[in-house]
């Protein structure tokens, strides 16, 4: 049980990196009425969709997408009310957007990663002051930014960010139920996602289910999103296929373009600045530590990057070939029969 909920927190804390963004044009949405609620002494909010629903679907009027409302709003508390407004309207890229912002920002809360946004915050002027590139910088600024946008999480109970009254530990099912709700309304990137927990024994998707998991996956896989493409990443038969993924989503014309939207708090640059700032010369990475961060996810040991960087290239070949097999994806096969190749 123990390995299985480990399991389950790294599965979320990949797919936490991001949420979909959508391409198409969506109805417009009246606004949620907001009320500020109090229990047991931590503030929430519920929203009042009486009449959202309704306007969601009688308007033909066009509205933002979901990168440019995630642009109006200073803190992700705020943006995932307005996503539950829209989710709860019945949007299928809102209810994949809300569970993975609420999975991000409460993983990056348990995570403890204030602690190193504080130390971040009290050591800026002096990694500023040793030499680091512009390029670290400037990632080291955006993500203690954007995860400082969480912290109206904070001991916040999420119960109303969902319909089943789910306690905060039950993350997985809070997730799963928007998830789900998203593969309902046919959004690929739901699909990925539940298949890779069913084939992980997870969850259990009925046979209905995985039937249509099976076939929007057929013909989504030559092209994948990003975020597909990390809710399959634990099926790979590569030690270190999270960093091998991250690294072919800069590969040009993998992946689906403007398909996914990564959270850009990654203070695993963090770590790497440290090591050049506080530790002896002789010891320090010769590196960009952004460059390294921003192509594999995590901080990549320099002696593991010729072995990553060919695992890349290999996959790619495979990939194109239609050789999930060969890509190491070995699990994949049986349900991938007349899967389109990249060259078709």
């Amino acid at each position: 049980m123990r390995i299985i909920y480990i399991f389950t927190f790294s599965i979320l804390l990949c797919v936490a990196c991001l949420f979909l963004l959508s391409e198409s044009e969506q109805d417009e949405v009246a606004q949620p009425k907001v009320v500020q609620t109090e229990k047991e002494g931590q503030i929430g909010y519920r929203t009042d969709n009486s009449q959202a629903a309704e306007g969601y679907a009688a308007t033909g009027s066009k509205v933002i997408s979901i990168s440019e409302l995630q642009q109006q709003y200073d803190d992700y508390y705020t943006l995932a009310l307005e996503l539950l407004h829209r989710a709860r309207a019945g949007d299928g890229n809102s209810q994949f957007a809300l569970a993975n912002l609420l999975v991000f920002c409460q993983v990056n809360v348990l995570a403890d990663n204030f602690e190193l946004l504080t130390f971040a915050q009290n050591n800026i002027d002096i990694l500023l002051s040793q030499g680091i590139s512009d390029n670290e910088a400037e990632l080291l600024h955006t993500s203690i930014t954007d995860l400082k946008k969480c912290e109206q999480f904070r001991n916040t109970d999420l119960k109303f960010f969902d319909d089943n009254n789910f306690t905060n530990e039950q993350m997985l099912e809070r997730t799963t139920y928007w998830v789900k709700k998203a593969f309902e309304n046919n959004v690929p990137d739901a699909a990925f996602y539940l298949f890779g927990l069913h084939l992980s024994e997870v969850i259990n998707l009925s046979e209905a289910e995985l039937k249509k998991a099976t076939m929007m996956i057929r013909g989504n896989i030559a092209h994948p999103t990003f975020s597909a493409l990390m809710s399959l990443q634990h099926l790979s038969s590569y030690e270190n296929s999270s960093a091998v993924m991250w690294a072919l989503s800069q590969e040009p014309g993998f992946l689906r373009s403007n398909e996914g939207w990564a959270f850009k708090s990654n203070l695993a640059v963090l770590d790497c600045i440290k090591v050049r700032v506080f530790v002896s010369s002789d010891t320090r990475p010769d590196y960009d530590c952004a460059e390294n961060v921003q192509r594999y996810g995590v901080w990549l040991r320099p002696e593991l990057i010729p072995e990553v960087e060919a695992e890349v290239e290999r996959i790619k070949q495979a990939w194109s070939k239609g050789d999930y097999a060969g890509a190491g994806f070995e699990a994949l096969v049986p349900f991938l029969e007349n899967a389109p190749s990249v060259t078709e």
